[in-house]
């Protein structure tokens, strides 16, 4: 009997302990009683942050949320300046990326064909299409920041795709393919790439994590200063 009494309060005892925590106690993490934990989005990628010490509770975020005090507490403010500091890093790194391609691919060294050119357009074109289509898919069941991603990589497409029509070279003279820095996440890109890429690219944890984040600071109307 002692046993099974003791069995039971070993079992019981993380939902007491997190019955009896405030979300003011020094050990909770305050980001993710605002919205999310930022280390919880690059999990086994070349960005991840790490496991977070701190306790995730959904009760105490919903304490949080729905106290009335909640604007006494600088937790929002600290989140945006976290997130802040992770977008503006990755902003460092993508300028350092694009230099590199631009060292890489100079403008004098480029050339564009009338009849490659046109091909690339049909094949982006089509692949708008697709975006487009799933873009709107994601919308109608509600998966906004998924429909952002998509959209975002439209824009990316539409880009490419303006370059083309206006002349503007995108391969080197032996052939090779001028790659770009994507704006969400800074990887790196081959325009015009296979839909299976794409849909990988989009959908990765470094994407959409950094899409997360973007999306959050949007939301918070908080600016980047790089």
């Amino acid at each position: 009997m002692d046993y099974a009494r003791s069995l039971l309060e070993e079992l019981m005892n993380p939902y007491e302990q997190s019955s009896r925590k405030s979300f003011t106690d020094d050990d909770v993490c305050k980001d993710y009683l605002v919205d999310f934990c930022p280390n919880d989005l690059f999990v086994n990628t070349k960005a991840d942050l790490g496991p977070c010490r701190k306790v995730h509770d959904d009760r105490l975020k919903k304490d949080y949320q729905e106290s009335k005090a909640k604007n006494r507490y600088p937790y929002e403010d600290s989140f945006a300046s976290t997130l802040r500091l992770l977008i503006n890093d990755l902003e460092r790194k993508m300028r350092r990326a694009q230099e590199k391609l631009d060292a890489a691919f100079p403008e004098d060294a480029l050339h564009s064909k009338k009849a490659e050119a046109e091909e690339k357009s049909v094949i982006i074109d089509e692949k708008i299409k697709s975006l487009l289509a799933l873009a709107e898919s994601a919308g109608e069941e509600g998966r906004i920041t998924e429909a952002k991603i998509y959209t975002n990589q439209i824009e990316l497409l539409q880009s490419e795709l303006e370059k083309l029509k206006n002349g503007v070279p995108t391969a080197t003279d032996d052939g090779s393919k001028h790659m770009e820095v994507c704006s969400i996440c800074g990887a790196l890109l081959v325009p015009g790439d296979e839909q299976k890429r794409l849909e990988a690219h989009i959908t990765g944890k470094m994407h959409t994590g950094y899409a997360r984040i973007r999306n959050a600071l949007e939301e918070m109307k908080v600016g980047f200063v790089c």
